[in-house]
This record gives C-alpha cells, sequence and structure tokens, in this order.
C-alpha cells in the first residue's frame, strides 16, 4: 500500500513541477498592475526617448560667448527658457536654479546653467545677469533653431553631458526636485 501511495505523491510532485510556473505566471500577468510601481524616482518629467538637440550655435546676449553643441557637451546643463523682460518670477526661477547649482557641492563643477531667451533681442537688464549670475550662459533663439524654439518659455530643461534633452520641470517645480534628480543623476552617471 505504501507503493501506490508513493507513486502518486511523485505524479503529484511532478505535476506540480510543471504546473507551478504556469500557475504563477498567470497570477503575475494576470494582476500586473499590482505588482508595477507606479511612480517613478525621478521628480521632473522624463523626456523619453531623450531628444538630441545636434549641431546648433546660439547667439551669445549682452556681449556673452555664442553657445553651441560643443559649450554643452561634457557637463550636464540646467537650461531655463525664458523672455529678453526678465520678470519677478524669472529672477526667482534663476535664484533657484543658482542655489540648485550651489547645492551640489563638489559636484557643481560638473553642472553649467544656461538662460535662453526668444527672437532677435537683447535682454533689457544685462546688469542683472552680470552682477546676479556671473557664471550664467546667455543665448537667444530665432526660429531657425528647430529644437530650442520648441521648449516652453517659463520651463526648466535638463541636457544630460552627450548633448541630449531629457528631463523637463514645469514652472511651479520645486527646486528640491531638480536637486534631487541632479544628484541622483550625478552619483549614477559615468559622464560629465
Amino acid at each position: 500500500m505504501t507503493e501506490p501511495r508513493q507513486g502518486r505523491m511523485k505524479l503529484i510532485a511532478l505535476a506540480a513541477l510543471f504546473v507551478a510556473p504556469l500557475a504563477i505566471a498567470w497570477l503575475w500577468f494576470g494582476n500586473i498592475e499590482r505588482f508595477t510601481p507606479t511612480d517613478s524616482a525621478a521628480h521632473g518629467e522624463l523626456i523619453a526617448p531623450a531628444q538630441p538637440l545636434g549641431g546648433f550655435a546660439l547667439a551669445g546676449v549682452a556681449g556673452g560667448p555664442t553657445v553651441t553643441a560643443e559649450t554643452l557637451h561634457g557637463r550636464w546643463t540646467i537650461v531655463q527658457m525664458g523672455g529678453a523682460q526678465c520678470d519677478e518670477t524669472c529672477r526667482e526661477s534663476l535664484w533657484e536654479a543658482r542655489q540648485v547649482h550651489t547645492r551640489l557641492g563638489r559636484d557643481a563643477v560638473r553642472v553649467q546653467r544656461l538662460y535662453v531667451v526668444a527672437g532677435d533681442v537683447e535682454v533689457t537688464d544685462p546688469a542683472f545677469f552680470a552682477d546676479e549670475h556671473p557664471d550664467l550662459l546667455l543665448a537667444r533663439i530665432d526660429a531657425e533653431d528647430a529644437v530650442f524654439s520648441e521648449l516652453e518659455a517659463g520651463h526648466t530643461y535638463l541636457v544630460d553631458p552627450l548633448g541630449n534633452l531629457m528631463m523637463r520641470y514645469g514652472p511651479d517645480a520645486e527646486p528640491k526636485d531638480l536637486l534631487a534628480d541632479l544628484k541622483r543623476l550625478l552619483r549614477v552617471s559615468r559622464i560629465g
């Protein structure tokens, strides 16, 4: 009596060996929403796939140098889109980005900031930029700069050291979110 019982147990164990993975897979894929994290680690909006900026030459503002793809190559770049008239909201946004840059500590050398204005205009207060943001790159775009002309004024973008537009932050984004994303990227990045 023990031999048929052992045979039956072996048959059940063998069947379970083949059926169990199928049952687990069926449960897993049938309830994938439960097992998939809904939040990403990024605080900004990830631009997927990353958009290469390609070759470009943005005219410098207030006597500043021309900004090219080579200028951005090798460093992470915080790009802020704005207008020639930098109002109080614009000034606060620039100050917040400068604080983020400063709070990166020793990694701040791996990051640069760029403020881009639209149109063939000069900024109305170049002394403000020279005094308050001496390390800020200033450039302007025209209609021929296809990639930059698509970027929204008042938004902040993050460009990787290879020249790819990869993250976007709205006007109401918190500076701590940009700082957290940058710290994470700088920690895991082997480039820039």
